[in-house]
């Protein structure tokens, strides 16, 4: 740290018995202008190693095996942040990002077996809003999020190009807290279909029992909605 600024650099090394070493690095930048106001950037290399389904699942009748000459991948990434804050009271923050990966493992190949996309654009943007007034507590989070394979031009699988949520949370006079969370997640291709957008009401609530411990309590998907995340698969009601 130095004055109003922060920084971080890093470096990995990893060594894979089957597909040898790698080393990758990142580097990151804060700048606290004031009490108020921060800026960040950051940029990063990855690795990541096909994983054993993916290398050698047999697959169900056929669909979704696993391909044994897999390559793993590897990606750079930069992002680029902003965050306003006065306090509990009220913070803001928005991030852009793009995400260039090579050899991208994915199951889109013949009959959905996995393959390396050679080249893969992933980039976005998320504005996230959250505060305090008197005993609530609210979060208000949209991202837009827009993922390509640069070998075919097409959106990759599964992946919404527009998500939000919103919660909102009461703490009673005895520290008991209630709340209600709404997400939406926009329609997505999936193989050899496209899946419909959804979206899905949760419930949270939190009991104090001692200073150190506490109850907490879930109830998804309160208005039972019927919906997938992965075209042929079911996926839990209330």
């Amino acid at each position: 740290q130095w004055q109003a600024h922060t920084f971080e650099l890093a470096t990995r090394y990893d060594d894979n018995s089957q597909f040898g070493t790698h080393t990758t690095s990142s580097a990151g930048w804060a700048f606290q202008a004031n009490a108020h106001n921060r800026l960040r950037a950051s940029w990063s290399q990855g690795f990541r190693a096909p994983n054993l389904n993916e290398l050698y699942h047999p697959g169900y009748g056929g669909y979704y095996a696993g391909n044994p000459l897999l390559d793993p991948e590897s990606s750079n990434s930069a992002e680029l942040g902003y965050l306003f804050t006065n306090g509990p009271a009220f913070e803001a923050e928005v991030s852009a990002y793009q995400n260039n990966v090579s050899d991208l493992i994915s199951f889109d190949g013949s009959n959905a077996q996995a393959i390396n996309i050679s080249h893969v654009r992933i980039q976005g943007a998320e504005v996230e809003l959250r505060g305090q007034f008197n005993a609530f507590n609210w979060r208000a989070q949209a991202t837009y999020t827009d993922a390509t394979n640069e070998e075919s031009g097409d959106a990759l699988l599964r992946r919404p190009k527009l998500k939000g949520l919103a919660s909102l949370a009461y703490a009673f006079d005895n520290a008991f807290t209630l709340g209600a969370e709404l997400s939406g997640y926009s329609e997505r291709p999936d193989y050899g279909t496209q899946l419909p957008g959804y979206g899905r009401l949760d419930m949270t609530a939190s009991w104090p029992l001692t200073d150190a411990l506490r109850v907490e309590a879930r109830l998804e998907n309160m208005l039972d909605k019927q919906y997938q995340l992965l075209d042929g698969y079911n996926t839990p009601g209330r």
